[in-house]
């Protein structure tokens, strides 16, 4: 993994959140998140991956615990949320992934922890999956930004 990837999603996600705020209600299809809901989840979640990041680097056979998207959407992604405050989550979150991702040995990367649900990560699956799970979001987005569908 190399900060790069990080670094592309990450320039991705804070134009996204630059956005004008009539383009937030938009949606890639009917019945999908809108832009405003996916942005509060690609912030929450990336607050998720560097917790495991963090575990992997630090804990021998970390434990790393899935969460349930729709019920984080259901319970996180309320017309109360800021938006300017999940930007500064998402920032700060991927700008310490980044920190610590920059300096990694083949080592590093190779540490693993437990996940509830996969089994067995590595810290660079982790830190790929992370890069991955920003940009298809942001790929949906940017479809609802321009005003066309998007399908994976």
């Amino acid at each position: 993994m190399t900060p790069i990837d990080l670094t592309t999603s990450r320039d991705r996600a804070l134009a996204a959140f630059a956005l004008p705020a009539d383009r937030y209600d938009r949606s890639y299809a009917a019945g999908k998140w809108t832009i405003r809901e996916l942005l509060i989840h690609i912030a929450d979640v990336e607050s998720v991956f560097l917790d495991r990041v963090r575990r992997v680097l630090a804990q021998d056979k970390a434990l790393l615990l899935a969460i349930e998207p729709d019920r984080w959407h259901a319970r996180l992604a309320t017309p109360k949320r800021d938006l300017a405050h999940c930007a500064a989550l998402f920032a700060a979150c991927r700008a310490t992934m980044i920190e610590l991702a920059s300096d990694l040995s083949e080592a590093d990367l190779a540490r693993t922890g437990v996940h509830s649900e996969k089994g067995l990560l590595s810290l660079s699956q982790i830190l790929s999956a992370a890069a991955w799970h920003a940009g298809r979001h942001l790929d949906q987005v940017e479809a609802a930004r321009d005003g066309h569908g998007w399908t994976p």
